[in-house]
């Protein structure tokens, strides 16, 4: 998951409050926001350990409710399930030379008059290298060479 603490403090002190640690807001490291800035690795541990006691989207509806924005990091199989992803209709589908139809999130960024077009698939591992490369002034030897040293 992830969670957003910068200004207003009510969201350092809505954190404190959901994991039930209010009293990490009278500790030195913590008090303002540069020292939790300072203190990030600490603060990083305490919340680590709170949050491995309960699944992810307990921690979520808690920072919620205490008005700490926050959402879930999905994996790829959760992203499509989204109750949001499914409404604004952002699940595309393409076709990959060697995946056969595969899903994709859609450009979240909708500008009037222009078109999102989704027609080819993303590349494979490696697969656009030696062009990227002669691109770049590579000639098809030195190119051959890298590929076979192991560098790309």
């Amino acid at each position: 998951m992830v969670f957003h603490l910068s200004s207003p403090p009510k969201f350092w002190e809505g954190l404190t409050e959901a994991i039930g640690k209010p009293e990490l807001r009278e500790d030195p490291r913590f008090v303002r926001r540069p020292d939790r800035v300072k203190n990030y690795n600490a603060l990083h541990e305490i919340c680590q350990s709170v949050f491995a006691t309960a699944p992810r989207d307990y921690w979520v509806e808690q920072l919620r409710k205490h008005d700490v924005p926050a959402g879930p990091l999905y994996d790829i199989g959760e992203v499509f399930d989204d109750p949001q992803i499914q409404h604004l209709g952002m699940a595309v589908e393409v076709e990959h030379p060697q995946m056969g139809t595969v899903r994709l999130a859609a450009n979240p960024v909708k500008l009037k008059g222009t078109e999102i077009r989704y027609d080819t698939a993303p590349p494979t591992l490696g697969e656009h290298t030696d062009a990227i490369l002669a691109e770049l002034g590579y000639d098809p030897d030195r190119i051959k060479a890298l590929g076979e040293s192991g560098v790309v």
